[in-house]
């Protein structure tokens, strides 16, 4: 084996030696010495023996270099031609030397695929193998570490997992999930860290660009930044036509709490808005600029037969009446339109105006009819967001059975919903009975809800915004409904 390996070894060296000396050889016109055969010996074809494979442990294997190698008569290793047609052997060189470095290079490679894949990384042998798919060996890696971050962290072990997904964005900046987790994790604690991972994904990803937006814009409702939402709306109002109404909302919603009207006027000046935005933000910004707004009144209240009015454009206008306190208008408003909106956005407003207008009669009649249809969901978001904007004891009570029957059907998707409600209503026991059954439903984190009722039940303590990451994931009507209710309300306490 010792004997085999020196040749081995001998053999690489010998490749280029011999070859590039009977080259130089053949340049000089086969004249003087020839550099592999033995000096004292005749030169002639047989007779002559070989000075290369001297040395060799079995110097028969030269001939895999120079087949002019033979074996003479009395066994002897002698030259097949004269010295004169000695002559080098590239193609054997360049086809030992590539098949070897070939052979090599497959065996490193199988090696190596076969430790990352005991690893966990899910990569392929052709992405170890094949040079110009090694980056795929970066995207496997942040696949294998975005997994264990995401297990880490529905195992409870936040230190870990943040580790592992700040390894997946190591490896690979453009991964998505892993990305999103951290954007989502650091939207309380660091949020301008998160705000850059949304940016980069939104920047990077224009196909994706919708649903990171959306993201992102949830991250900054959760935490009240209504100034980067103004930003982030505006932008989107141009790039996303499929959802002007979600964008525009978005918009109005923090330029009202921003009071920029300056952002108002760029929009419309900007070319080509939307038809809807440039009247929307037409009839705002008429609002906001009046001396008197409730003269623009009959701007809102205008009914015109012949024009087609959309169905964001319907709620704006009927709220828009409500805040100028023309709640009878409103009303109005709301019924002439009530055919044209979807029947769960012509519920929630219809409940808005009822309650404007002091009409409670008419909400317990409409509640009961939701609540005898069954409640799910839909029907959970809708009337949480309602009596957050508009807080009722007997009408919550009347509803507060029925929805956490539904919260414990999907406690991890609908309980936070359900919190915030019972929150706002000062509803302690229900707080308790549901940060209970947190302790035991999957992906619930019970010191976040505990953090939150702390804050719902002694709301003075701290804004708002500080608090809705810890009630992730709620909709976006109740988190608008939870941001105006503790903006525009007095705080009062349990009687």
């Amino acid at each position: 084996m010792l004997g085999w390996l020196a040749d081995l070894f001998r053999g690489v060296w010998a490749l280029w030696y011999w070859n590039i000396r009977k080259s130089v050889y053949r340049l000089r016109g086969a004249r003087g010495r020839c550099p592999c055969q033995n000096p004292s010996d005749s030169g002639q074809a047989g007779r002559t023996g070989c000075d290369a494979a001297l040395g060799w442990h079995r110097p028969l294997r030269f001939r895999r270099l120079c087949p002019l190698l033979q074996t003479g008569p009395e066994g002897r290793l002698v030259c097949s031609v004269d010295a004169s047609a000695v002559r080098p052997f590239w193609g054997r060189a360049l086809l030992w030397q590539g098949g070897g470095l070939l052979a090599m290079a497959l065996l490193v490679s199988l090696l190596v695929f076969a430790f990352l894949r005991q690893v966990g990384y899910p990569v392929r042998f052709t992405d170890v193998a094949w040079p110009p798919r090694w980056e795929r060996i970066n995207t496997a890696r942040a696949l294998h570490f975005s997994r264990l971050g995401t297990e880490a962290i529905q195992a409870g072990d936040m230190a870990t997992g943040i580790s592992a997904l700040q390894l997946a964005q190591r490896y690979d900046p453009n991964h998505i999930d892993s990305a999103l987790l951290l954007a989502q994790i650091w939207q309380s604690s660091r949020p301008e860290a998160s705000n850059q991972l949304y940016r980069r994904l939104l920047d990077s990803h224009a196909i994706l660009a919708p649903r990171l937006a959306q993201a992102w814009y949830r991250a900054l409702l959760a935490r009240d930044d209504q100034t980067k939402i103004e930003t982030l709306a505006a932008d989107r109002l141009f790039a996303d036509a499929d959802e002007t109404a979600v964008w525009l909302h978005a918009l109005i919603h923090a330029n009202q709490r921003t009071r920029d009207t300056n952002r108002l006027e760029q929009m419309l000046g900007r070319p080509e808005p939307p038809v809807l935005a440039r009247r929307v933000l037409s009839l705002e910004l008429a609002v906001r600029t009046a001396i008197d707004p409730r003269r623009t009144a009959p701007d809102l209240r205008r009914v015109d037969p012949t024009q087609t009015i959309s169905p964001y454009e319907i709620i704006y206008r009927t709220r828009r009446l409500v805040t100028l306190d023309e709640p009878g208008w409103a009303f109005d408003f709301a019924t002439i339109y009530a055919g044209d909106l979807p029947d769960r956005d012509r519920i929630a407003l219809l409940l808005d105006v009822q309650a404007a207008r002091g009409d409670r009669s008419a909400r317990t009649s409409l509640i009961n009819r939701i609540l005898r249809g069954g409640t799910d969901a839909v029907v959970l978001e809708l009337l949480a967001a309602h009596l957050i904007r508009h807080p009722d004891a007997e009408l919550y009570t009347l509803c507060r059975d029925a929805l956490l029957a539904t919260v414990r059907a999907h406690p991890a998707q609908l309980m936070p919903t359900m919190f915030a409600l019972a929150g706002v209503h000062q509803d302690g026991a229900t707080l308790q009975r549901l940060a209970e059954l947190a302790s035991a439903a999957p992906g619930m984190n019970r010191s976040h809800l505990e953090s939150a009722a702390n804050f719902l039940l002694n709301p003075r303590s701290r804004n708002v915004g500080t608090i809705l990451p810890l009630l992730m994931p709620l909709g976006l009507d109740v988190s608008y409904a939870l941001l105006e209710h503790y903006e525009t309300r007095p705080v009062t306490a349990n009687p």
